[in-house]
């Protein structure tokens, strides 16, 4: 990964909330989000996690299934004529007109606590009429109301006393009260109270959790137009949490509830038009619905916007958009949108290159946690672009980075251990983060990494911590280990032959240009040759090949010859008749046939050919009789018959 040269694909995630929405605690990775909708009626609140939400204002219906008006708001209800909370009951009479008569009542408290709330929080003094706090006499006496409207049958208030329970607002907090009176409403048609009951259902307050009943209850709600029930149904379909995955389902209810200003499905819907996820993908298409959500001033939807347009995907490529939406996003605290900046900055896109503000943007990305944003702050510090060089906080941001698994932050921060350079020098600590780097498969990478032999003494140890030798269910054995192209002599021959001695799932190494002579050699084919059965593919481009020992357990043991000699042809063309003047005529014909199954479509130079063949024949060869020779032998051989036409299909 270079220096901020990576920037990711939206990176968004579901936060619980309750008010409208209602969050999947355990969503998958798809990036689609939750958001407080303003609209009102809904048990209310935000949440850090879904199991521990934190309430907020409650909300006050003022008449059956009619847009609901929050406490804020109530007076200005009342003041507007509001015939629910003033109590204009001429025309009705009996039970209903008692229930109304409560219900006005309630709402009248309530009206007064809150306006003695407000003041008392402006520091102004409020008149109390009785003893006690005149606040929670107030609310009390709204709880009161409520209780014997409710028990009249009167729907809103049973809406209204399940959101007070909930939020335990003037009463303790009781979630199975709140479920009980949301229950009451729902069942007589309330679709508010249908989706806090899905609400409830989905978390488990007042009621064991079941998201077969939340769907159900969202379902109610959403088909009378709940715009929040319309967006927690999507959430439902598309991670199947009471219902079957259905993505086309899901795009279906998000688009419901983005055509009727949802801020979040505006976004959900521009990234399954994105993604084209259960709808074709249309980069066009999904431009429209994340200017929808940016317009709102969804962060999310503004860093997407600028990231369509940085690489012009569904717009004209332009910088200066993508950095316009870049910033309003990071204005709002989006990280990505910091870092993506700082990689504007930095690499000058669509404005001049200014290290500084790229650290600046980076800074306040990585005191967030954000891994590249460290990682590039290390590049940043080590080469000294826009700082003075400083390896000390070059290594601290690559330690931060590192602890979070960023590969190359975990790579830079060993070369910096194994040079000692802002860190002690220290081989054990520099192997270990090589090791880490590359252990997220079962193929470990150390080619042109400087390892050396102090280094290369720790790699036995990280193979028995690490539960390397061998294939588990818990453990990925290495099957990969490329050491070539390093630092290291024949010191470093004897761990690579106590590795080849315990494992049982290494099947290629390479070891070409690595430092070790045929003296280290011996330990290596020694381990090879009498302990390990699993490596069958072994490079070591570079070496001398004047020691018979190699080559015969090489030969012995069926390893790729081609490798053997793709590194002798390059390295040593002029000692290829020392290496095969000693091997059976019927050998030779052999490594040649071989030369031509493995160089069908990619024949090597002539010149090798022409050296082997001129040891097999009596008189010198060309490199077609060489050729011709090969194909013979080659065809005579019945095991051969599968590969027989490709090299007809050449030798012709």
């Amino acid at each position: 990964m270079s220096i901020a040269s990576s920037i990711n694909n939206p990176k968004v995630t579901t936060t619980p909330f309750m008010q409208n929405t209602l969050t999947q605690p355990d969503a998958p990775s798809l990036p689609m989000h939750d958001a407080v909708n303003a609209a009102s009626g809904e048990l209310s609140s935000t949440a850090s996690s879904p199991d521990h939400p934190t309430v907020q204002t409650p909300v006050i219906t003022t008449r059956e299934n009619s847009k609901a008006t929050t406490f804020e708001s109530m007076p200005r209800a009342i003041i507007q004529g509001n015939a629910d909370a003033q109590g204009n009951l001429s025309v009705i009479s009996g039970r209903e007109c008692d229930a109304k008569t409560h219900y006005a009542k309630a709402v009248k408290c309530f009206r007064l606590a809150e306006e003695q709330q407000l003041a008392r929080a402006q520091g102004k003094p409020v008149e109390s009429r009785g003893c006690g706090d005149p606040v929670e006499r107030n609310y009390a006496k709204a709880v009161k109301h409520y209780h014997l409207a409710a028990d009249l049958g009167h729907i809103s208030s049973q809406h209204n006393l399940g959101i007070i329970y909930a939020t335990g607002q003037g009463v303790a907090q009781n979630h199975a009260n709140a479920f009980k009176y949301f229950q009451l409403a729902a069942e007589r048609g309330n679709f508010k109270a249908q989706y806090n009951l899905g609400v409830a259902y989905e978390y488990g307050r007042g009621v064991e959790p079941n998201h077969a009943e939340a769907f159900r209850c969202y379902r109610l709600a959403a088909d009378q137009g709940h715009v929040a029930a319309q967006y927690n149904l999507g959430l439902a379909y598309e991670y199947g949490r009471g219902v079957e995955s259905n993505h086309v389902e899901a795009f279906r209810c998000y688009q419901l509830a983005a055509d009727q200003g949802h801020v979040v499905a505006q976004l959900n819907v521009g990234e399954m038009y994105n993604n084209g996820c259960g709808v074709a993908q249309s980069a066009h298409d999904a431009v429209g619905y994340y200017k929808l959500a940016a317009d709102q001033g969804n962060a999310l939807a503004q860093y997407s916007l600028g990231f369509l347009h940085h690489y012009g995907n569904g717009v004209e490529r332009s910088f200066e958009k993508a950095i316009e939406y870049y910033r309003l996003a990071a204005d709002q605290g989006d990280v990505e949108s910091m870092v993506s900046l700082g990689t504007m900055y930095e690499k000058g896109c669509g404005v001049a290159v200014h290290h500084a503000n790229a650290i600046q943007y980076y800074q306040l990305a990585a005191a967030q946690g954000h891994a590249l944003a460290q990682y590039n702050l290390g590049v940043m510090h080590q080469k000294g672009a826009g700082v003075v060089r400083n390896y000390v906080k070059a290594a601290e941001y690559y330690e931060l980075a590192a602890e979070q698994g960023d590969n190359e932050a975990q790579r830079k921060l060993g070369e910096l251990y194994r040079d000692g350079k802002g860190v002690l020098p220290d081989a054990e600590k520099a192997m270990r983060c090589f090791w880490k780097a590359n252990r997220s498969t079962n193929v470990i990478d150390f080619s042109h990494a400087g390892i050396t032999d102090e280094m290369m003494q720790h790699l036995p140890g990280l193979f028995e911590e690490f539960g390397a030798y061998i294939q588990t269910n818990e453990r990925l054995g290495v099957t990969n280990l490329d050491l070539s192209m390093n630092s290291m002599t024949d010191n470093s021959a004897p761990f690579i032959a106590l590795i080849l001695r315990h494992t049982r799932t290494l099947t290629e190494l390479s070891i070409e240009y690595c430092g070790i002579t045929d003296h280290g050699m011996t330990h290596i084919l020694d381990a090879l040759k009498n302990y390990n059965t699993s490596v069958v593919d072994f490079a070591f481009y570079g070496l001398s090949t004047t020691n018979k020992e190699t080559l015969d357990t090489l030969i012995e043991q069926n390893r790729t010859i081609n490798k053997i000699l793709g590194g002798l042809e390059t390295c040593y063309p002029m000692e290829v008749p020392k290496a095969f003047d000693i091997l059976p005529m019927d050998i030779s014909r052999q490594l040649l046939s071989t030369i031509a199954v493995v160089h069908a479509k990619n024949p090597p130079p002539s010149n090798i050919i022409s050296l082997i063949a001129s040891l097999i024949f009596p008189k010198p060869a060309t490199t077609r009789q060489a050729v011709d020779e090969a194909y013979n032998f080659f065809m005579s051989d019945p095991a051969s018959t599968s590969r027989n036409a490709g090299i007809k299909q050449k030798h012709s």
